[in-house]
């Protein structure tokens, strides 16, 4: 970026502190990369120790996500809280997806595991602490030039020794982005400037401020070469789990931050996981009509069928791309993976029911439409209503100020700033009726032969 930027505040978001580290002096760009080594290092092998994993918490309330997780049993804490409406819980693998269950239930949008490889953020970090400890307390730490705000305690710090115990404590305790943004603007933040290819955190920022009409200072700045090579590396070492079942398209693994969330709804293993869906639902449609060999099945059951779609996971959707090769098509395998989860509940009696009467387009004409609908209604709908309402209060703001109008380059009649401002949410509006008419169909034919 260079010798002339100067920020008067800086934060990183879980991995990104150690890069705001370095731009406020703390750490060497050296020293930095080293740790972050050291770190990802120490945080596998606590992985290994205790297997974890992660979900996605959407639109429910802080303060409900962290007692339904302090009441579930065994290990499951709020680990990232990203922006009001997105919080990321972490922990025991049966533990999370126990708090993911209470969590919809409670009224959460989506409750989602997340494609991890440990419970990052949680206490089954510990067994890190000790070798990250040690590298930190061997690496210099300069006098910052400003203040960074930390994810343990989202409060500015300038002091050296305090600054390496929240780092170091950063492994078990939440990344606190929320508050952290909150904090950079009761302390006079203006101006939040991205450093990297991405713009999640712009996006968390946004979120954080949409509230604030007279706020609208949000930028990226490109990285150096240098800065690009480390990034690199870091991205290889951070997303190791991805893999190509979570792509939505070739592209997806450099520009993952720009589209992760829409993975939940257009990727290979999001399909897959639809199709379970349909097919879970179809057979229980089938027991509740009743159809005549179904009658006596136990409704009871029907909680354990809906877990094998509500408790999809990555290796869910590996197994199935295995069975694949097999069959040598793709909805039979989902088929035959639902089987199988059947055996597991001792309903081998009743998985013949399964798919019955259908085609796979059956599937897929139901499957689709409905991963398009929730994309829409629970990303694509409220990003847009946000952008909207935040358009629709700077017009309010600027409704007196007056400009001057141009027609084809030239000056044309007066006009007022706001006003103008104004027609680009009215636009918005009558878009967004129009998709909001736009119903979302889908068909079974059956199988006729």
């Amino acid at each position: 970026m260079g010798d002339d930027f100067k920020p008067d505040m800086v934060a990183g978001h879980s991995l990104g502190e150690f890069s705001a580290l370095v731009a406020n002096g703390t750490l060497s760009f050296e020293d930095g990369l080293k740790l972050v080594i050291e770190r990802a290092n120490a945080m596998q092998k606590a992985c290994e120790i205790t297997p974890g994993t992660m979900a996605a918490v959407l639109a429910l309330e802080d303060e409900k996500v962290e007692i339904i997780c302090a009441e579930t049993p065994g290990i499951v804490v709020a680990a990232n809280y990203n922006c009001p409406g997105q919080l990321v819980i972490s922990g025991e693998v049966e533990a999370v997806k126990a708090a993911c269950e209470k969590l919809t239930a409670a009224g959460a949008r989506r409750a989602l595991l997340l494609p991890v490889g440990g419970a990052f953020h949680s206490p089954l970090m510990e067994p890190a602490r000790e070798k990250l400890a040690a590298a930190i307390e061997s690496t210099t730490f300069n006098t910052p030039t400003c203040p960074v705000y930390q994810n343990a305690t989202a409060t500015p710090q300038t002091d050296i020794t305090a600054i390496r115990k929240n780092l170091i404590a950063q492994l078990t305790a939440p990344v606190k982005w929320t508050q952290s943004v909150e904090h950079m603007l009761a302390d006079g933040a203006n101006t939040f400037t991205e450093v990297g290819p991405g713009k999640v955190l712009q996006g968390l920022v946004k979120k954080s401020t949409k509230k604030r009409s007279s706020f609208n200072n949000i930028s990226i700045i490109l990285p150096s070469i240098k800065f690009i090579e480390a990034f690199i590396l870091l991205f290889q070492v951070k997303h190791m789990n991805l893999h190509p079942l979570n792509a939505i398209s070739p592209i997806d693994g450099r520009y993952r931050n720009s589209c992760e969330e829409l993975a939940l709804y257009f990727s290979e293993e999001a399909l897959m996981r639809y199709r379970v869906l349909v097919e879970v639902e179809y057979f229980i449609e089938l027991c509740e009509l009743p159809l005549p060999q179904l009658q006596q099945f136990d409704k009871n059951k029907f909680k354990d069928l809906r877990a094998i779609y509500h408790d999809f996971k990555h290796e869910d959707a590996l197994h199935i791309k295995s069975i694949e090769k097999t069959t040598n098509h793709d909805v039979k395998a989902v088929e035959y993976f639902i089987k199988e989860k059947f055996d597991a509940l001792g309903l081998q009696e009743h998985k013949e029911f399964i798919h019955f009467g259908l085609t796979s387009q059956d599937i897929n004409n139901t499957a689709i439409p409905l991963s398009i609908l929730e994309a829409n209604t629970q990303i694509y709908l409220p990003a847009i209503k946000a952008i909207s309402e935040k358009i629709q209060l700077v017009a309010k703001d600027w409704k007196d100020i007056p400009m001057l109008a141009r027609t084809h380059g030239q000056p044309a009649s007066p006009t007022r700033l706001g006003k103008e401002i104004y027609i680009f949410h009215h636009r918005l509006q009558a878009q967004l009726e129009l998709l909001n008419s736009i119903t979302s169909s889908a068909k079974f034919g059956w199988s006729n032969g």
